[in-house]
């Protein structure tokens, strides 16, 4: 397991240790062992797909999505050298008392050395899928398990790269006050 970096002061106020991590083709993506929101994000995601290319960040709105999962969606642009969340779901500023949207990666996580920044490359520059649950320590609110599927898009009409995420529930961990992180008896296996 693995710490990430300190909390960016002013922005989020939170660290987080990486539980598990998978990259693989978008091919391989119907047999990942994912929570079910992120299952159904990643099936409309798939329908989006046309002649094998992403769909993208046009594609990609509240009349594709089921409303039940736009609270927890981000939208990302690809800058040279960072990160841009242009869009960040309600559920999620609700969750972290923040407004995400308008803030580069590099203000949430800091340093590159952060394993978020691994995760955003390899999907950004390769075009794989990536699934991510980790613990989320937060300054001000209760400890956490969260996941997070991130898919690329197709360069969009603009011609600038696009990924999308989606943050969901815990699904091989839990958090037990006392106990720390506690893999869930009916994990899927690795």
């Amino acid at each position: 397991m693995e710490r990430g970096a300190p909390s960016v002061p002013g922005v989020l106020g939170y660290r987080v240790e990486v539980l598990r991590t998978e990259r693989a083709s978008t091919q391989d993506l119907p047999s990942a062992a994912l929570p079910d929101e992120l299952r159904e994000f990643a099936e409309v995601w798939a329908s989006l797909c046309r002649d094998g290319a992403p769909p993208s960040k046009q594609d990609i709105g509240p009349f594709s999505i089921p409303a039940h999962l736009l609270p927890n969606v981000m939208l990302w642009e690809v800058l040279e050298d960072d990160y841009l969340c242009r869009l960040a779901g309600t559920g999620l500023r609700t969750g972290s008392d923040k407004e995400l949207s308008g803030h580069l990666l590099s203000e949430l996580y800091g340093s590159r050395e952060d394993e978020a920044w691994g995760e955003f490359a390899a999907v950004a520059e390769e075009g794989v899928y990536s699934f991510v649950e980790r613990a989320v320590y937060w300054e001000d609110f209760p400890t956490s398990i969260r996941t997070r599927l991130l898919l690329p898009l197709s360069p969009g009409e603009d011609g600038r790269g696009y990924m999308v995420a989606l943050i969901g529930p815990n699904h091989h961990y839990r958090w037990e006050p006392g106990l720390g992180v506690v893999k869930q008896d009916d994990a899927p296996d690795d």
